[in-house]
């Protein structure tokens, strides 16, 4: 008994310095954990910042191709359209011409010809007019 007892003041003895040797461990484990997380933190923040600078690039290229493709597509857009309404235009103007309806431009044309025709006529009755009157006249002379 005598021997247990002096072994369990010997384990009581080493106890304080086994718990400081212990504390200290914790401590220096906890330390590197800081410097790691420093020096791996920096880096992994460094890391982030550049990825971010990437996604931002890739992200103002897609802009640029997307307003680029845009652009293309209206104009190719507007190309067939222009051709649509051409060949529309062009089918109803020859429908019109089967049928016998004339264009804006014959119209006119022809309101031109019977406006001179109208004025020639208007000269012509004012010539008969003047033939009578003087024809009357001398005839009633006689």
């Amino acid at each position: 008994m005598a021997e247990a007892k002096a072994q369990a003041q010997e384990a009581t003895r080493k106890l304080p310095e086994e718990l400081v040797e212990k504390t200290r461990e914790i401590l220096l484990a906890g330390l590197g954990l800081f410097a790691t997380v420093e020096e791996e933190g920096s880096a992994l923040f460094n890391k982030f910042v550049e990825k971010g600078r990437e996604f931002t690039k890739r992200g103002e290229e897609l802009e640029k191709k997307g307003r680029q493709f845009t652009s293309e597509k209206r104009e190719e857009l507007s190309k067939k359209l222009d051709e649509y309404y051409r060949t529309v235009e062009s089918k109803i103007k020859t429908t019109l011409e089967n049928v016998g309806f004339i264009s804006r431009n014959e119209l006119r044309d022809l309101e031109a010809k019977v406006d001179k025709l109208a004025e020639r006529l208007s000269v012509i009755e004012s010539k008969l007019d003047k033939v009578s009157k003087s024809g009357s006249k001398a005839g009633s002379k006689a």
